[in-house]
């Protein structure tokens, strides 16, 4: 079962770049042709992220998580994420924002950033606890709990094999 959650992604990207515009002004007889337009692009630190700064999060699975004891202390859920307009340079791989799509409801001053596999823990009332962090180029799509009390484990596919830029990190 596929589900969206009610949450939001609670940090931005600890690395990458988001991209700004504004000043748009659309042509009425060419939605492709836009002037007037301020760029800039600001590096991603992984600070707090608004409702309004929201992205596209799709939950692909999901699994009751038990502490040691076997009680029922949340539920796991592994899936997508595509932060808005971020992208990100791994050196030999960049991962750069999606296209304009008007059926994802995009428009220049908002678009689809850069799809990365992520894993969030919610409490029994559905709220987000965490929203893990590796922030892997990829999707997300199995989650496991390595038996009561034990870690998380998700199943999926990435782009390339390490969670930064830096391949020290």
């Amino acid at each position: 079962m596929e589900w969206r959650s009610v949450s939001w992604l609670d940090n931005k990207p600890p690395f990458g770049t988001t991209h700004t515009l504004t000043n748009v002004v659309h042509d009425p007889n060419d939605p492709n042709n836009i002037t007037g337009v301020t760029y800039a692009q600001t590096p991603c630190t992984g600070s707090p992220t608004s409702q309004d700064e929201s992205a596209e999060d799709w939950w692909y699975a999901h699994t009751n998580v038990y502490d040691a004891a076997h009680n029922l202390i949340g539920y796991a859920a592994a899936g997508y994420g595509t932060p808005p307009n971020w992208s990100a340079d791994f050196g030999c791989v960049q991962f750069p924002m999606s296209e304009i799509s008007l059926e994802n409801l995009d428009r220049w001053e908002r678009r689809r950033g850069a799809l990365f596999a992520m894993v969030s823990l919610f409490d029994l009332e559905g709220h987000m606890i965490w929203c893990g962090d590796p922030f892997i180029p990829g999707t997300f799509y199995g989650v496991a709990q390595a038996g009561d009390g034990g870690p998380i484990v998700c199943i999926g596919e990435a782009t390339v094999n390490r969670t930064r830029p830096d391949p020290n990190s």
